[in-house]
C-alpha cells in the first residue's frame, strides 16, 4: 500500500510540475516575443509623406530620356574603353548628387566576337550554291554613330555547323522543343538544325 501512495503521489507531482512549466514556459515566451517585436517597431514606422512627395516630384521624364539615350548612344560590351566611359558618367553623376562611389576593378575572363570573320547563316540548295547569305554585321544607319558589335552569343565554341534538316523552333522552351518533337520525331531531330526566336528564356539556353 505505501509503495501505492508513493507511485500515485509522484505522478501527482510530476503532472503538476509539467502543468506549471508549460504555463511558465507560455507567457515567458509571449513576453520576449513581444518584447523583442517592439524592439524594432522604429523599423516599421509610416514613411514620411513629405519626403516621398519630395521624391516623386523630382523624377523628370525628360531626365530619364535624355540617361537613356546617352547611356544606350554607344555599344558598351564589358571590359572594353566604351563600358568605362558609361561607368564614369554614372559614377561622376553620383558624385554629384552627394554619393559615395567606388570603382573596383575585377580580373575575369570576358568572351568577344571575331570582327574579321563575323558569324553567318548560309541558306544552299541541292547544288551547293548560294541561295541566302546573311552578313553577320549589324546594318549602319547613321555613320557619325560608333561602330555597333557584330551579333555573338558569349563563350561559345568556334566552329561551323550544318545540316540538311531545318526546324523552327519558337522560343525554344521545354515546352516548344517536346512539341517540334512530336510533330517530326526525337529521330529527326538527331543532326539538325532548329531556328529559334529570341526572348522569353536566357538566349545561352537555346
Amino acid at each position: 500500500m505505501i509503495t501505492k501512495f508513493i507511485l500515485i503521489g509522484a505522478g501527482v507531482v510530476v503532472t503538476i510540475a509539467l502543468g506549471l512549466g508549460i504555463i511558465i514556459g507560455h507567457f515567458a515566451i509571449k513576453k520576449t516575443t513581444s518584447s523583442t517585436t517592439g524592439k524594432y517597431d522604429y523599423l516599421t514606422r509610416d514613411a514620411d509623406q513629405q519626403n516621398y512627395k519630395t521624391f516623386i516630384s523630382s523624377i523628370q521624364s525628360a531626365n530619364i530620356e535624355a540617361n537613356l539615350k546617352d547611356l544606350t548612344s554607344r555599344p558598351h560590351l564589358a571590359g572594353l574603353p566604351e563600358d568605362l566611359a558609361s561607368a564614369v558618367v554614372i559614377e561622376q553623376r553620383w558624385l554629384n548628387d552627394g554619393l559615395q562611389v567606388t570603382k573596383p576593378k575585377y580580373n575575369v575572363l570576358l568572351s568577344y566576337p571575331d570582327e574579321n570573320n563575323p558569324n553567318r547563316v548560309t541558306l544552299t540548295n541541292g547544288s551547293g550554291s548560294i541561295i541566302l547569305q546573311t552578313t553577320g554585321t549589324e546594318q549602319v544607319y547613321d555613320a557619325t554613330q560608333p561602330k555597333t558589335v557584330n551579333p555573338f552569343l558569349a563563350y561559345t565554341p568556334n566552329g561551323t555547323v550544318s545540316s540538311t534538316k531545318l526546324y523552327y523552333g519558337n522560343y525554344g522552351q521545354l515546352e516548344d522543343i517536346q512539341r517540334l518533337a512530336s510533330i517530326v520525331g526525337n529521330a529527326s531531330l538527331q543532326g539538325s538544325i532548329i531556328i529559334m526566336r529570341y526572348g522569353k528564356i536566357f538566349r545561352g539556353d537555346k
